[in-house]
């Protein structure tokens, strides 16, 4: 899917896997996990883009039954590998088991690093990705200044599209192959049973003035 190749490291600030350590653990142990986060982690189309590698951490709380009844950042670039990383976290709901005298007021840290095996990549300077991540900020805040232009509007979203939406999506590289891109991301989602996340993709398609995904909103997302 993606034309990067990429890996993710999962590190623990808790000693999950030690035995002297009353503390949930994954379903299946540590390749368990590994094999959950390789076979259902998206690596975001913005980072990915721009070669954005970060360490993104998740504090998260379990319920008695190993499901996930909070979920925050508590350090990340606040860019879209944070929302990855949290979404990957409540996608874990279910697979764990937690010891019976284990305080669920307690959370846990679930730290991911997001690092591209690609390398076009490696030679980025710490000031590039400082830059990006603030391309990112500026980028979100004119997305939805288009996205309050459609809400607005009535007919039909490119009949008479004002001259300076189009001149702002064509900057923003809002065409046909960035819906397409963020339609594989939802079909990812879907297949992962993650559908609520992927209709927010799909709507953020309809909400940017494009009717590509109205077919698969009416049917994943009523």
């Amino acid at each position: 899917m993606m034309d990067r190749l990429f890996y993710v490291c999962i590190c623990w600030l808790f000693s999950f896997f030690q035995v002297q350590a009353q503390q949930p653990v994954f379903q299946g142990g540590r390749k368990a996990l590994d094999r959950f986060v390789s076979s259902n982690l998206i690596y975001p189309l913005f980072s990915r883009n721009n070669c954005i590698q970060a360490r993104v951490e998740v504090s998260f709380r379990l319920d008695k039954s190993g499901n996930v009844t909070t979920a925050h950042i508590s350090r990340g670039p606040g860019i879209d590998l944070d929302e990855e990383a949290l979404r990957l976290v409540k996608l874990s709901s279910g697979k764990w088991e937690v010891p019976a005298d284990f305080n669920t007021a307690n959370n846990l840290i679930f730290p991911v690093v997001f690092s591209m095996n690609d390398p076009t990549c490696q030679n980025l300077r710490s000031e590039d990705i400082r830059k990006a991540i603030k391309n990112y900020r500026n980028q979100q805040s004119l997305m939805l200044a288009i996205s309050n232009y459609y809400k607005q509007m009535s007919g039909t979203p490119g009949e008479n599209d004002d001259a300076r939406i189009l001149s702002l999506k064509q900057e923003l590289g809002i065409d046909d192959a960035y819906f397409d891109a963020v339609i594989e991301q939802a079909m990812s989602k879907i297949k992962q049973g993650d559908t609520p996340s992927a209709c927010k993709d799909l709507q953020s398609i309809k909400e940017l003035g494009s009717r590509k995904a109205e077919e698969l909103l009416r049917q994943y997302c009523h």
